[in-house]
């Protein structure tokens, strides 16, 4: 029992509220156009790294093994994803933001084992590519959806990735993913109590580089690669449908409504392939 206390207060309830704290305080100090994107990133950054360093002694803050980079580079995309989303900033140079900050994740998260299948000198380029693409498709969301919306959806992407982690790959690396969405509830809570103002901007290198990068960690762990894992971060993309359309006319709790079955059913199908891989070794 009391370890379980310990797993909810710590994991769950001291990040979500370092999330929530941190996204206020932001919002009372900064000037409203950087908080706006600052704010999200900035608690997510910060909730997880609190909840990292209450972990067991395991969890190493000097990085002996590929997953313990993850609350670094957490921090990382917590600055250069606001950076990328200043107002005026071209394209390209966004993109090289995003494309930096997603090699070096890459670098750093893809293991150095002889027997990982593909190779490090495919899986460094594949990650690239696939942290760049989610953040660079998933931030135009941010700034179309109100911040409690889209931090909703990212919150159940999260949580799905860490139950998928603990159900198919292992319970240690899920207790490290589940404080990622534990940080996420507390930027939705946040998010919900406050001005319709608030936005999420600035949070998708964030969520990629953390929620991606811990698909990927989970995806390669097995010696038969867990590729189904990595749909589920990428089920926020499917909102794409919603911003657009008649979908985009409806209601707001219908709207909510029909966002959340869209993440849902991307997310079902991730699990889907996950519980095949398993079953077929």
């Amino acid at each position: 029992m009391n370890s379980v206390i310990e797993f909810v207060g710590a994991g769950i309830v001291v990040p979500a509220a370092v999330s929530v704290a941190t996204m206020w305080l932001s919002r009372q100090l900064l000037s409203a156009e950087t908080s706006s994107r600052y704010s999200a990133a900035a608690a997510f950054a910060a909730a997880y790294g609190v909840g990292y360093l209450l972990l067991p002694s395991w969890a190493e803050l000097v990085p002996k093994r590929h997953w313990h980079w993850t609350p670094y580079l957490a921090l990382a995309a917590a600055v250069t994803g606001p950076i990328s989303a200043a107002n005026g900033l071209h394209l390209v140079e966004r993109w090289l933001l995003y494309l930096m900050t997603a090699f070096v994740s890459a670098w750093l998260l893809v293991p150095t084992w002889a027997s990982l299948q593909p190779p490090r000198s495919v899986c460094v380029p594949l990650l690239t590519g696939y942290l760049f693409l989610l953040a660079a498709m998933l931030e135009p969301l941010l700034s179309r959806l109100p911040a409690a919306a889209i931090s909703a959806q990212l919150t159940i992407s999260s949580a799905c990735t860490a139950i998928l982690v603990a159900g198919f790959i292992s319970v240690t690396y899920a207790q490290t993913a589940g404080i990622v969405a534990a940080a996420l509830t507390g930027c939705l809570l946040a998010a919900s109590f406050s001005s319709g103002t608030t936005t999420a901007r600035g949070l998708s290198l964030a969520y990629s580089v953390t929620v991606g990068g811990w698909a990927f960690i989970g995806c390669i762990e097995p010696q038969r690669p867990a590729f189904g894992l990595l749909l589920a971060p990428v089920a926020p993309l499917s909102l794409w449908w919603c911003v657009s359309g008649p979908v985009s006319r409806l209601h707001r709790r219908a709207a909510a409504t029909v966002q959340t079955v869209m993440v849902l059913i991307h997310l079902a199908i991730a699990a889907g392939l996950m519980a095949t891989t398993s079953l077929n070794p």
